[in-house]
């Protein structure tokens, strides 16, 4: 049930309705602690990162994805990691605390390669390629960029027309 909660949760965050998708979200939450779904309770603090960031309560959206950052690391739950600290990076971003975003993706980018985690290496890669100079150079976010693309591309999701749009930003 705290599983369909979230996913519920999600998608109302997706289309603009905060209110049901916290709601949703909140309830996913108190469902996992009360059965002890560890897993679950990480999921859905980094999915309330998300809906916070998306509706601008930065402070927020940091505390949730580095409760569950911390939630995965006391449990051994690393399976995650990658994609929280993706998550994570693109808040710091979104915030303008671009050294903490830069950290979060490197360390993001690195895990997903390493486990061949393709997507989350596409969205980590975006995210640092987004970022300004000095942290990230243009070439390097040029490749980072390409990367990202060619992997939305092959793998066919709406992410393509974003980077699309930042190889564009780039070359000025």
């Amino acid at each position: 049930m705290s599983y369909v909660k979230r996913v519920m949760g999600e998608a109302h965050i997706g289309l603009g309705r905060s209110e049901i998708g916290f709601r949703e979200l909140k309830e996913a939450l108190e469902i996992s602690i009360k059965l002890g779904q560890v897993g679950n309770q990480i999921y859905v603090q980094n999915s309330l990162g998300v809906a916070y960031r998306s509706v601008g309560a930065m402070t927020e959206a940091v505390e949730c994805h580095v409760t569950a950052r911390d939630l995965a690391e006391r449990h051994g739950r690393r399976s995650g990691d990658a994609e929280i600290l993706t998550d994570l990076g693109v808040t710091h971003a979104a915030a303008g605390s671009h050294a903490e975003a830069t950290k979060a993706l490197e360390k993001a980018l690195a895990t997903a390669v390493e486990r061949d985690e393709r997507y989350i290496a596409a969205r980590a890669s975006l995210a640092l390629g987004r970022l300004p100079e000095p942290l990230v150079k243009p070439d390097r976010a040029r490749e980072l960029l390409t990367d990202a693309l060619g992997t939305f591309e092959e793998l066919d999701l709406p992410e393509v027309a974003q980077t699309r749009e930042a190889l564009r930003e780039l070359d000025g």
